[in-house]
C-alpha cells in the first residue's frame, strides 16, 4: 500500500472569545449591551510522499502484460510537504437590547452590529462582511403582534458601489381564537394566523474580485486554446524564433463584472397555527411564494460569440425562478391508560418557474426554458421501438449513421424530415412535487417506540448512470459487463443489443424515465428506561437499553437501485442498511 503513496497530516486549532455584558436599566429601563470579540484559526500540514507503483494489464485470451500508463514507477526518498493550509478569522458583535413590559403591551428591540475578517489561503484578497440589523416586536395582550426587521449588510465580494444592500421584512399575526365569537366553537383550542414579506440578499460566499478582469500568462504554442495564435503550433511560431519559440504573454482567462451584486429574495408566506379537539391536534399550514433574482451564473449565451468572450465569460446577475410551496404538519397525542400516543405527519408540495434564463435564441416554442418548471427534464420524446429495417429510414434519426429494428423511435417535433437534438422539449420533471413524512412515537410505561419514514412522489429519475447504460463492447462474446438490469431486459424492455454502442439508443428520452416515488422507513427504536429508583446502589439516574435501526425498508418500483440517490453503490458509495444497539448511563 505505501507504494501508492502516504501522508500524515498534523492540525492546530486556537480560538479566543471575549464577551462584555452591562445591565443599563439604571439608565434607561430595559436597556442591555452585549459586545463581544472572536478569533478563530486553523491550520493543517500535510507531510508525506506521492509515490507510484508500475501497473500492468492481462490479455485474458494470450496472458500477455502490457504496462499501463497511467502509473509509473515513483519512489520518493524524503518526506515532502504536500500540503499547507491555513484558515483566519476575526469577529466583532455589538448588541444592544431593549426589552419593556406595559400594561397591555410588549415591546422587544435589538440592534446589532457584526463584522467579520477572514483569511484563506489561495485567495487573494481576504473577505470581510459587515452587517447592522434592527429587529423591533410588539405585542398587544398577546394577541396582536407585529414584528419588523432591517439588516444593512456590506461584502468584500463585490466592487465598492455594490458592496452594500438593505434588506428587510415584516409581518404580523392575529390570536383570533382569543376573539369572543369563538368561545362556542369547542373544537379550537387555539388559533393564530400570520404574514410576513420582504426582501432579503445573499452573495452565495461568492470570492472576491469577480468584478475585474483576471489575467493569465502562457508560453503555450497551442493554436486549440482560446490564447492560441496563429495556424502555426511548432518553430518558428507566429511568436519568438527558432531560439525561442515558447514567448510569455497574457490572455484574458475571465472577463469581470463591475455591476455583479448581490442575489436577492423576494417572499410573501401566509399560514396558520392551530390547536384543536381539547388539546391533542396541532396543525400548522404555510403557502409561501417567492422570487429569486439576479442569480449569480457564469452566462453562455445571453453574450454573442462575436463579442470574443467565449473563454473568458464573466459572471452576470442574471436568472429569475418564482417558487410557490405548501406546507403543513399535523400532530395528534392521546394517552389510553399507561400508552402515550403520538402520530404525526407533514407534507410539502413545491414548484419553480422559469422567468427569465441564459439561453440561446431558440426557434421553437418547445424548446424555451423561459415560462417552464426549473426542474424541467428535456430529452426526446419516445415512441416505441422500430419494427423493421425499413420503418428506420422513414425519417432519418441523425444520433447514428444505421439504425435498425429494435432500435428506438423518437418523435420530430419540428417536422423538418429529421430527429435531431432540435427535437428535444420537456419530458418530465426532476424535483419531487411532494415531500412527505410520518412518525410515531409510542411510550408504555418504561417502553417507548420510535417509527420515522419519509417519502418523495410525483417526479421522474433518469435512468442513465452505468448501471442501466451497459451492455456494448463485450469481450470475447461474453456478457461480464452486463448489469442484472440489462440482462433481464435482453428481449424484452432493452433497447436491441450490440457489441458496438448504438447512440441513438442512449440519449435522454421517456424511455429511460421512471417513476421516482418512493417511501422509506427511515429510522426504528425500541428501548427499555430502568428507572433511577431501581439504580441506587450504583449511583446512576438511569439506563436506556435500545435497539436502533436505519434505512429499513424502501417501497418503490425502483427495485434494482435505491430511488433515494440512483448512485448509490454504483457510481458513488452505497448507502446501508444498519442495525445497531446500546447502551445509554446517566449519572
Amino acid at each position: 500500500m505505501v507504494d501508492q503513496g502516504f501522508y500524515t497530516d498534523r492540525g492546530r486549532t486556537g480560538s479566543s472569545h471575549l464577551k462584555l455584558i452591562y445591565d443599563a436599566d439604571k439608565f434607561i429601563k430595559g436597556l442591555k449591551s452585549i459586545t463581544s470579540f472572536g478569533f478563530n484559526i486553523h491550520n493543517t500540514v500535510r507531510v508525506g510522499k506521492t509515490n507510484d507503483y508500475l501497473a500492468y494489464t492481462v490479455d485474458p485470451a494470450t496472458l500477455a502484460l502490457t504496462r499501463f500508463s497511467g502509473h509509473s514507477l515513483i519512489k520518493q526518498t524524503d518526506l515532502q510537504k504536500l500540503m499547507d493550509y491555513y484558515y483566519q478569522r476575526y469577529s466583532f458583535n455589538e448588541v444592544l437590547s431593549y426589552d419593556r413590559t406595559f400594561a397591555n403591551s410588549t415591546l422587544q428591540s435589538t440592534l446589532t452590529y457584526n463584522q467579520l475578517l477572514t483569511y484563506i489561503n489561495g485567495v487573494e484578497e481576504p473577505q470581510r462582511m459587515r452587517n447592522t440589523a434592527l429587529s423591533v416586536l410588539y405585542s398587544i395582550k398577546d394577541k396582536y403582534s407585529l414584528h419588523g426587521v432591517l439588516n444593512y449588510a456590506g461584502t468584500s465580494v463585490f466592487d465598492d458601489d455594490y458592496r452594500n444592500i438593505l434588506n428587510w421584512a415584516f409581518g404580523g399575526n392575529y390570536v383570533i381564537s382569543d376573539e369572543a365569537f369563538m368561545s362556542n366553537i369547542k373544537a379550537v383550542n387555539y388559533l393564530k394566523i400570520r404574514v410576513q414579506g420582504g426582501i432579503s440578499a445573499n452573495e452565495t460566499f461568492f470570492r472576491n474580485l469577480y468584478y475585474v478582469d483576471r489575467w493569465t500568462s502562457t508560453s503555450s504554442t497551442s493554436t486549440s486554446t482560446n490564447w492560441g495564435f496563429g495556424a502555426l503550433s511548432s518553430s518558428p511560431t507566429w511568436f519568438g524564433n527558432t531560439q525561442e519559440a515558447a514567448v510569455t504573454r497574457s490572455y484574458l482567462s475571465r472577463s469581470g463584472n463591475p455591476v455583479l451584486t448581490w442575489e436577492k429574495r423576494q417572499e410573501l408566506n401566509a399560514g396558520f397555527d392551530a390547536v384543536l379537539f381539547n388539546n391533542k391536534v396541532t396543525l400548522d399550514m404555510t403557502y409561501y411564494n417567492w422570487l429569486v433574482d439576479g442569480s449569480i451564473s457564469q452566462v453562455s449565451n445571453v453574450l454573442p460569440f462575436v463579442a470574443g468572450y467565449n473563454g473568458a465569460r464573466p459572471y452576470y446577475n442574471y436568472n429569475q425562478t418564482r417558487y410557490n410551496a405548501l406546507g403543513a404538519d399535523i400532530k395528534f397525542t392521546e394517552k389510553v391508560g399507561d400508552l402515550m400516543i403520538t402520530i404525526g405527519a407533514n407534507a410539502t408540495t413545491s414548484k419553480g418557474t422559469r422567468i427569465k434564463y441564459d439561453q440561446p435564441d431558440y426557434r421553437f416554442d418547445y424548446q424555451d426554458r423561459v415560462g417552464k418548471n426549473s426542474d424541467a427534464i428535456f430529452g426526446q420524446h419516445y415512441l416505441g421501438k422500430f419494427t423493421s429495417d425499413a420503418e428506420a429510414l422513414v425519417v432519418p434519426q441523425l444520433f447514428d449513421a444505421v439504425l435498425l429494428e429494435g432500435d428506438l423511435k423518437y418523435k420530430d417535433m419540428n417536422e423538418d424530415g429529421v430527429v435531431d437534438d432540435l427535437d428535444q422539449s420537456v419530458i418530465g420533471n426532476s424535483s419531487p412535487r411532494l415531500y412527505y413524512g410520518v412518525n410515531i412515537s409510542l411510550k408504555y410505561k418504561n417502553f417507548d417506540l420510535f417509527i420515522l419514514g419519509a417519502g418523495r412522489a410525483f417526479y421522474d429519475i433518469a435512468l442513465t448512470n452505468p448501471y442501466f447504460w451497459n451492455g456494448w463492447n463485450a469481450t470475447n462474446g461474453d456478457n461480464n459487463n452486463y448489469s442484472n438490469f440489462t440482462r433481464d431486459n435482453i428481449g424484452g424492455a432493452y433497447p436491441r443489443l450490440t457489441y458496438d454502442k448504438v447512440n441513438n439508443n442512449f440519449i435522454l428520452s421517456e424511455f429511460w424515465l421512471t417513476k421516482g416515488d418512493y417511501f422509506k422507513i427511515q429510522n426504528v427504536e425500541l428501548a427499555y428506561t430502568i428507572p433511577a429508583d431501581k439504580l441506587q446502589f450504583m449511583g446512576g439516574r438511569a439506563v436506556r437499553i435500545y435497539v436502533r435501526g436505519a434505512n429499513l425498508m424502501t417501497i418503490s418500483k425502483i427495485k434494482d437501485v435505491d430511488p433515494e440517490s440512483i448512485n448509490s453503490g454504483v457510481t458513488v458509495y452505497p448507502l446501508f442498511k444498519t442495525v445497531s444497539a446500546g447502551v445509554k448511563l446517566n449519572f
